[in-house]
């Protein structure tokens, strides 16, 4: 049984976003029984916003380990400090502007990917669950009693990572696009085309927690399930993505304006 668990996360100069995603963090993951170990990186994009978000680092306490850079390092750069610090089965990779609307349990996530070695990654989508997209057309598979769904790509919006796995694949030359170099490396050079649902099973491993939920499962529209059980459906939504529509490490963001955002959740923060 996994009973330590590293949370690793990007800062970059975002106070407000920094304090508001910790918070609903601490609120709404469940590691019980365990050890979580906090570590961040401080890109110092505008001094004043950076020392802000040293002082609540300092303040909130939970932060077991980090750093600040001037000049900033960028996020490629950012993470390959992070993974260097990382010591344990699996980490959970968080930047700072994600809202976590509802609760997630780690000690399941860690149990499953325990018990199920061919899964790399479980991540958690900002928006439920799609049909199909960009060519892919997902399959849903059940792991231990739980739902989940393929993910064509390795995913940097937050998710559980197995530590082993990605550090034998991890190589960063650039900041830009690392990620989709990641996902190269990772696919062997293939196309999206060329690695379907069943390749991601038996290759990447890479994995929605939830299920694409479509009203006609319902009764009403000709499904075969009452209202109570339609609800208790994980239609894979668990996070806000607070400022999603501009990057401040490209120069072009400099409010911590939430953005608006096109889903509905009862904890979703506007303005």
């Amino acid at each position: 049984m996994t009973d330590k668990l590293d949370i690793i996360r990007t800062s970059a100069s975002r106070p407000r976003f920094l304090q508001i995603s910790t918070e609903s963090l601490l609120e709404r993951l469940k590691f019980n029984n365990g050890k979580l170990r906090w570590i961040i990186h401080e890109d110092m994009l505008d001094p004043e916003l950076s020392s802000e978000c040293v002082e609540y680092i300092n303040r909130i306490g939970i932060y077991d380990v980090y750093q600040i850079n001037k000049p900033p390092l960028g996020q490629g750069f950012s993470m390959n400090w992070l993974l260097s610090n990382v010591s344990t089965p699996y980490f959970f990779n968080v930047e700072d502007d994600w809202h976590l609307l509802k609760p997630i349990n780690l000690n399941k996530m860690c149990t499953i990917m325990d018990n199920n070695p061919k899964i790399n990654q479980i991540a958690f989508q900002k928006r439920p669950l799609a049909p199909g997209r960009e060519g892919f057309t997902p399959k849903e598979v059940e792991y231990d009693g739980i739902k989940f769904t393929t993910n064509p790509h390795w995913a940097f919006t937050p998710a559980l990572w197995r530590t082993s796995y990605i550090k034998r694949k991890w190589k960063v030359i650039s900041n830009l696009d690392f990620h989709w170099e990641i996902n190269r490396i990772i696919k062997n050079g293939k196309k999206i085309e060329e690695t379907d649902a069943d390749w991601v099973i038996n290759n990447s491993g890479t994995y929605f927690l939830g299920q694409v939920v479509n009203k006609k499962m319902k009764k009403e529209f000709g499904g075969s399930m009452d209202i109570d059980e339609y609800s208790a459906l994980d239609n894979g939504f668990y996070f806000q993505h607070l400022g999603q529509h501009r990057s401040q490490r490209e120069g072009s963001f400099s409010s911590q304006t939430i953005t608006k955002y096109p889903y509905k959740h009862e904890n979703i923060l506007e303005g």
